[in-house]
């Protein structure tokens, strides 16, 4: 639209400029019609909708193709209770029925009320005249020093840490599902706690990887509170050490895997993976 043309617009009346309106924008959209062309690589997101090919390939019947075997959810093998229903008159009339004429069976999969289990430990002391000092039973349902069981720790764990549930949903569910009281800080320091008592094992998981006879490497990127990081990757087979740092160097490899690795590396071209030495290096075919 022209300067002129706009200016002309200001003095029509009102019915009149919606309907030059009109005229305009459907002469500007035959013209994008006749003369846009996105080529064959352009993105999807910069093609205007009414120029993409239609996908409608007609309403599908619903269900299985006919002949097809039938499938359902599969019955549990072990019943933990079995609850009779019975009745001694109509429930739409009141009239009295007798014995039953028909019998058939359900079979119902559900989770039982969810209630806080408190257990109160009683741990006595013995004194070793050997040791010279007291000693106490260990209490395993609990790390030590710890108020909160094991059991809700590592499940609060994997449903934060694997599943993406965040904190606060955490602790609303618990208080809402099993009535158990628990602020964010503490379930936070609950698992620093359990990484803090699986570390050893877990550092023996890096050693075994950095001895194994073929190990893959990766890398990418990784976000911690809005900061960038980098989740360093090394498996084989049987085992994955992850490692979460904020650097992408080498020193990340020579920290895992030192100066010299005694088995075939499978990495990438990234830089970092030459500056170790390696009984062979097989490089990823879709990064040539």
């Amino acid at each position: 639209m022209t300067r002129d043309e706009a200016i002309s617009l200001l003095e029509m009346p009102r019915e009149q400029a919606i309907e030059a309106i009109l005229k305009l924008a459907e002469k500007a959209e035959k013209y994008d019609l006749a003369t846009y062309d996105p080529g064959p690589t352009a993105p999807s997101g910069m093609i205007p909708p009414y120029l993409k090919a239609s996908c409608d390939k007609g309403v599908k019947k619903p269900g299985q193709p006919t002949g097809h075997p039938g499938s359902c959810r599969i019955r549990p093998t072990k019943i933990d209770e079995t609850i009779p229903h019975e009745l001694c008159q109509c429930p739409e009339c009141g009239t009295p029925v007798n014995r039953p004429v028909r019998v058939h069976r359900r079979v119902i999969e559900d989770i039982p009320p969810i209630e806080p289990r408190v257990t109160e430990h009683i741990v006595n002391g013995y004194w070793c005249s050997k040791c010279k000092k007291i000693v106490t039973a260990k209490v395993s349902e609990a790390l030590p020093n710890a108020s909160i069981g094991l059991r809700l720790v590592v499940f609060t764990a994997w449903l934060h840490y694997l599943v993406g549930v965040s904190i606060d949903n955490l602790v609303s569910m618990l208080s809402v599902l099993s009535s158990v009281k628990i602020s964010p800080g503490g379930l936070t320091q609950a698992w620093n706690a359990l990484a803090r008592h699986l570390w050893y094992g877990y550092a023996a998981i890096g050693q075994r990887a950095a001895k194994s006879a073929v190990l893959h490497a990766d890398e990418t990127g990784w976000r911690l509170n809005g900061v960038t990081h980098w989740l360093w990757c090394f498996t084989t087979k049987s085992i994955c050490y992850y490692v979460i740092t904020k650097s992408r160097g080498s020193p990340v490899v020579k920290q895992v895997l030192g100066l010299m690795f005694k088995g075939i590396l499978i990495c990438d071209f990234w830089g970092a993976y030459n500056k170790i030495s390696t009984l062979a290096t097989q490089r990823c075919f879709y990064h040539r």
